[in-house]
């Protein structure tokens, strides 16, 4: 099966993104799922990115919001943000 679905973990942090053959595009690093390729990341007190992953972190370019809800559209490498583009 195809398509898209939900992944959440215990910490309360929720990743929704592909799948591919009923099992989500995750990278299996140490044992560990990872998502990657595009996604949307919400974490418990309420920030989110909806853009690009690798290996579970921010990487690539997506829009981030933060706790108080303000958006801006961001460049991210390895999970750090390296520039606001707007």
């Amino acid at each position: 099966m195809h398509g898209s679905g939900i992944h959440k973990w215990a910490n309360g942090k929720v990743y929704e993104g592909a799948f591919i053959n009923g099992r989500f595009c995750l990278i299996l690093k140490n044992f560990v799922e990872l998502p990657s390729g595009k996604g949307i990341m919400k974490w418990p007190d309420g920030r989110t990115y909806d853009g690009d992953f690798f290996e579970g972190k921010q990487h690539g370019y997506g829009l981030y919001t933060n706790s108080k809800g303000k958006t801006r559209k961001a460049r991210f490498e390895n999970g750090s943000k390296k520039e606001w583009i707007d």
